[in-house]
């Protein structure tokens, strides 16, 4: 999920993604608009942190929430550029928002 968010979600090209506001993109919902290039490199940032607090199980319920909704919210932004499978860890962070995945080797199950 971390090599994920930099790299197919487009953090490291969210310059030329979100950068220019005339950039055409295709949302799911009409409502929906791309925040400022400041603010969704912020957004790419929490959902890099959630990913990291995903895997050594830290905070588990609380990061996957945070990697969860900015990740709906740039999955549903541009519909361009989904893959066949990439709602993929939109689905497993909100399975393990409701798991208890965090028992068993995890910092969580250590505390």
């Amino acid at each position: 999920m971390m090599v994920d968010t930099m790299e197919e979600r487009g953090l490291s090209h969210a310059d030329l993604k979100w950068g220019n506001p005339h950039n055409c993109h295709f949302p799911l919902f009409n409502f929906l608009r791309p925040l400022p290039l400041e603010w969704m490199c912020l957004l790419y940032f929490v959902m890099w942190i959630g990913a990291a607090g995903i895997m050594v199980g830290a905070y588990f319920r609380i990061s996957c929430l945070c990697f969860s909704v900015p990740y709906w919210y740039m999955f549903l932004l541009d519909k361009s550029a989904w893959n066949n499978h990439s709602y993929l860890y939109g689905l497993l962070s909100v399975m393990f928002l409701f798991s208890s995945a965090n028992h068993c080797w995890s910092v969580d199950g250590l505390l």
